[in-house]
């Protein structure tokens, strides 16, 4: 009973992760549930870990777990100027199901 208890407080007060731009860890499970299966794409959309980057690690972790929660394979795909020119990261399907890019 103390373990369901729990969990459901959990849920209810996901923790922050990026204090900067105020994305919780409910942030980042929306986002992988919305179709974001690139960490790359995640710090693009949710602007986590873009000011002062000590959230970096914590993102990634919280990032990998929604994704194996969700059975999705993570995607790594370079970042800037790695990336071809003309070329964008991919979400690989939205909510209203039309792909972006």
């Amino acid at each position: 009973m103390y373990a369901l208890y729990r969990a459901q407080l959990l849920l209810c007060h996901a923790m922050i992760v990026c204090i900067c731009n105020r994305v919780s860890e409910r942030d980042i499970d929306l986002a992988v549930r919305s179709g974001t299966h690139s960490f790359d794409l995640l710090l693009d959309d949710t602007r986590v870990a873009s000011c002062c980057g000590r959230c970096h690690d914590c993102a990634r972790e919280v990032f990998d777990t929604a994704c194996q929660r969700q059975g999705v394979a993570v995607f790594s795909q370079p970042r800037g100027g790695d990336r071809p020119a003309g070329t964008a990261l991919m979400r690989s399907t939205a909510p209203n199901g039309v792909h972006h890019g």
